[in-house]
């Protein structure tokens, strides 16, 4: 299809038909955040990852306190989905 589309000039569509396959192997919405395809981060734990700097790569810069803070509200809510 996104063959078909593509070659009939219709750039709207295939943009739209790989957004739909991306979406499907990915098993989430386009809108979700990209931390959703990390293992035991769920909707609910989002908001521990939510500061002034939102990139994944600024957690490393995080101090012991606060990524503490994170790993434990992961875990739990890990252990809760169980």
């Amino acid at each position: 299809m996104l063959d078909l589309v593509a070659d009939a000039g219709w750039l709207a569509t295939s943009l739209r038909i790989i957004n739909v396959l991306q979406m499907l192997l990915q098993g989430r919405w386009l809108e979700d955040s990209s931390l959703l395809s990390l293992p035991h981060v769920e909707h609910a734990s989002l908001p521990a990852f939510r500061y002034s700097s939102s990139t994944p790569c600024s957690l490393v810069t995080l101090t012991d306190v606060y990524l503490t803070r994170v790993i434990d509200l992961v875990v739990n809510v890990a252990v809760y989905r169980c």
